[in-house]
C-alpha cells in the first residue's frame, strides 16, 4: 500500500471531521511514493487517532503538521503540534496502554 496517499487522504477526512477547529494542519508528503505492508485500516486509525491527540491538547489556534518520509527499507509518519507537549516524568510511560499523562495541565479528557 502507498502510505504518502493513505496518510494524506486520512488527514483530509480529519480534517473534514474538525472544518471547525481553529487549528489548521499541513501535509508533507514523501519525495518518493512509500510502499509498506499493513492494514491500511488499521493504519488510518492510528494516523486519526495522533491527529486527534494532536488537536486535543492544541489550543486556540494551533498548526498541526504530519509528515511521510523514507527510512532505509522502512517509513516515518511524524505529528507535531504547538501544544502542550509531554511531560519529562510522563515520556517514559508513552507507550503503556492507557496511559494518561498526570502533568500536562490541561485536564483534557479521554
Amino acid at each position: 500500500m502507498q502510505l504518502g496517499h493513505l496518510v494524506r487522504q486520512s488527514v483530509e477526512r480529519f480534517y473534514e471531521s474538525f472544518a471547525n477547529s481553529a487549528v489548521s494542519f499541513a501535509f508533507e508528503g514523501p519525495g518518493r511514493e512509500v510502499v509498506v505492508d499493513g492494514d491500511p485500516t488499521a493504519l488510518e486509525d492510528v494516523v486519526f487517532n495522533l491527529l486527534e491527540n494532536a488537536v486535543k491538547y492544541t489550543y486556540g489556534s494551533g498548526q498541526v503538521s504530519i509528515r511521510v518520509s523514507a527510512a532505509g527499507s522502512g517509513a516515518v509518519v511524524s505529528v507535531r503540534d504547538n501544544g502542550v507537549g509531554i511531560h519529562r516524568e510522563d515520556l517514559p510511560h508513552v507507550f503503556e496502554r492507557f496511559y494518561r499523562g498526570r502533568h500536562n495541565g490541561s485536564g483534557a479528557g479521554g
